[in-house]
C-alpha cells in the first residue's frame, strides 16, 4: 500500500506546474557548419520540450536525438530542478571540402564526411578535388586525414602561398598532389614527411625556373629526390638537395 501511494505520489508531483520546463540552457563548443550552431541546436531539439513536466523527458533520448545531427560530434542533457532543462554540444568544424563533378563533401580536422552539401563553402577551407572515379575516396578518412596534413603544414609554412595552389587532388595511391594555381603542376606528396617535402619543393624549384624547362609534374615520394617530368616526357631523377 505504502509502494503504491508512493508512486501515486511521484506521478502527482510530475504533473505540477512546478516541474514544468520553463527555462532551456544550451552550451555549444566548436563552429559547427552552415545551418548549425548553438541557436539552430536550441530551436531543432530543446525549444520544443518547453512547457512539458522535466520529468517526461526521457533524457538518453533526446541525446540521441540530438547527436543523430551530423554537425553534432556528441551531446550531454541534464535536468536541473525544478524546471530547466541543460544541454551541451560539442559541434563538428569543417576543415576542408572535396569535390567530384557537381558533387561536395564537407570534412571535418579527422577526415571525416560531415555532409554531402550543395551550397558555396568557404574560400578558405582547402579544397580536396576528386576524378570521377575517384568519388569513393572522399568517405576514406585516411585518404582524407593525409591531405587536411598537408594543407595545414603549407599553411604553417605558408609555402606554397595560398595563391600558388589551386587545389589539392589524390594520386592512385590516394596520396595528396598539390596542383599550381598558374600552370596546373601537379606535385606528388606521398605519405608523410611533407615539412621536409616542402624544403626539398622550394630547393629545385629555382633551378627549374632557370631552366625554363616545361614541368608538367613533380615527384617527391623517393626520399631525397625528385623526379620531374615534362608535358611528354618519361620522369627522370633530379639530383637530391644539397648537403643530403
Amino acid at each position: 500500500m505504502l509502494v503504491v501511494a508512493a508512486g501515486w505520489g511521484v506521478q502527482r508531483l510530475a504533473t505540477l506546474p512546478y516541474f514544468t520546463v520553463h527555462t532551456v540552457e544550451v552550451e555549444a563548443t566548436g563552429l559547427g557548419g552552415p545551418g548549425m550552431d548553438r541557436a539552430e541546436v536550441e530551436r531543432r531539439y530543446v525549444a520544443p520540450h518547453l512547457g512539458e513536466s522535466i520529468f517526461a523527458i526521457h533524457l538518453a533520448t533526446l541525446r540521441q536525438e540530438v547527436e543523430a545531427d551530423p554537425w553534432v560530434e556528441e551531446a550531454t542533457v541534464a535536468r536541473r530542478l525544478p524546471n530547466t532543462l541543460v544541454v551541451a554540444v560539442l559541434l563538428r568544424e569543417a576543415a576542408a571540402i572535396a569535390l567530384s563533378g557537381s558533387r561536395a563533401w564537407l570534412l571535418d580536422s579527422d577526415g571525416r564526411v560531415i555532409v554531402e552539401t550543395q551550397g558555396v563553402a568557404s574560400p578558405a577551407l582547402p579544397q580536396i578535388r576528386l576524378r570521377p572515379s575517384q568519388t569513393q575516396w572522399s568517405a576514406r578518412p585516411a585518404a582524407m586525414g593525409r591531405c587536411l596534413r598537408l594543407a595545414e603544414t603549407i599553411r604553417a609554412r605558408r609555402f606554397p602561398a595560398p595563391d600558388e595552389v589551386r587545389c589539392l587532388q589524390l594520386d592512385e595511391s590516394g596520396d595528396p598532389v598539390i596542383v599550381d594555381a598558374a600552370k596546373g603542376i601537379e606535385v606528388l606528396m606521398g605519405r608523410g614527411g611533407y615539412g621536409e617535402k616542402l624544403d626539398h619543393l622550394a630547393a629545385i624549384l629555382p633551378d627549374l625556373i632557370d631552366t625554363r624547362r616545361q614541368v608538367a609534374r613533380i615527384d617527391l615520394r623517393f626520399k631525397d629526390q625528385a623526379v620531374v617530368q615534362g608535358p611528354a616526357e618519361e620522369g627522370r631523377r633530379a639530383q637530391g638537395r644539397p648537403g643530403a
